[in-house]
């Protein structure tokens, strides 16, 4: 009962979520969550959009799963201050999708691209590197809770 008293009485801003869409996102942003991320590796061609969630969710992050996303990042993040959009401190906040063995999205953990993604990561001006992201969609098959959290599935 005590649990359920907390998330009463907590406001949206004490949660983090993942959204799969921008959708969602935006509509998480809008409705008074800080920390959302958009479950999705990002592209360049919704960085627009991410940003403008963004300024709405100061702690909106995205995922990336390769040195192109990295790149198209640090671009709209340089494209920014010089057109004004953005504060000359603008940092993206991202987490590393590493795939947990799904083949569905992510670097490979035991990679040189993740090892690479992962120091650009740590260097970059542009980034603020929130940390690894992994998403266990094999879960799905569990049955009971117990198998969700041993992994016997």
């Amino acid at each position: 009962m005590a649990l359920l008293s907390q998330f009463q009485s907590a406001s949206a801003a004490d949660f983090k979520i993942v959204a799969s869409t921008l959708g969602e996102a935006r509509f998480y942003a809008q409705h008074g969550f800080a920390d959302v991320l958009y479950g999705v590796p990002i592209v360049a061609s919704k960085l627009d959009a991410c940003a403008a969630i963004a300024a709405l969710a100061p702690l909106f992050s995205v995922l990336i799963d390769s040195h192109a996303a990295l790149d198209a990042l640090e671009q709209h993040a340089i494209k920014g201050q010089h057109t004004g959009r953005a504060p000359t401190a603008w940092q993206w906040r991202v987490f590393l999708d590493v795939d947990p063995g799904y083949h569905r999205s992510g670097v490979q953990p035991q990679s040189a691209e993740a090892m690479q993604l992962a120091q650009r990561l740590v260097q970059s001006p542009h980034v603020l590197f929130r940390g690894i992201y992994t998403h266990a969609g094999h879960s799905y098959l569990c049955k009971v809770r117990t198998e969700s959290v041993t992994g016997s599935w």
